[in-house]
């Protein structure tokens, strides 16, 4: 693997970072607001409506708060295999960023890079004078999005 290739992405995912330990603090948040609804909350939100207590109707009204199968691996931890679970979720997010770079990257002989911009969530670089490789950072959420979540944006022109 080239050398500066490798230097490129190492700042990409070093950019990344600050926006990496907010996903993880907010994913935290939510999992134990969620975890706290489906296995409190849910039940007495039932008879508050008047709603059967059966599965049918409690797994509607968790769907509504963001739950999905997968959420069920965060519940009934301690606080430390918790957090360990998060932190494993962001190195997986960073491996498949730098994936990603490289994907957009191979089969380029990089032989020079200069940096042209670069911010806490964004950055360019000039590669082998001739082509820009850019990337941006947002943070996605909105209508229908279950949970707040990274998304990094690349382009190489």
């Amino acid at each position: 693997m080239n050398e500066l290739l490798k230097e490129t992405i190492e700042k990409i995912k070093e950019s990344v970072k600050p926006e990496m330990d907010k996903w993880k603090e907010d994913r935290a948040t939510w999992l134990k607001e969620l975890a706290r609804y489906c296995c409190h909350d849910v039940y007495r939100e039932c008879e508050e409506k008047g709603l059967k207590k059966d599965a049918y109707t409690i797994h509607a009204m968790m769907a509504k708060k963001g739950y999905t199968k997968s959420c069920e691996r965060y519940f009934h931890r301690s606080h430390e295999d918790f957090m360990e679970l998060i932190e494993k979720d962001a190195e997986t997010k960073m491996f498949n960023l730098e994936r990603a770079a490289y994907k957009k990257l191979k089969g380029v002989d990089v032989k020079k890079v200069e940096k042209l911009w670069f911010h806490d969530n964004a950055g360019a670089w000039l590669i082998n004078d001739e082509k820009t490789f850019s990337y941006e950072v947002i943070i996605a959420g909105g209508y229908n999005v279950q949970c707040l979540h990274i998304r990094v944006l690349f382009k190489f022109k």
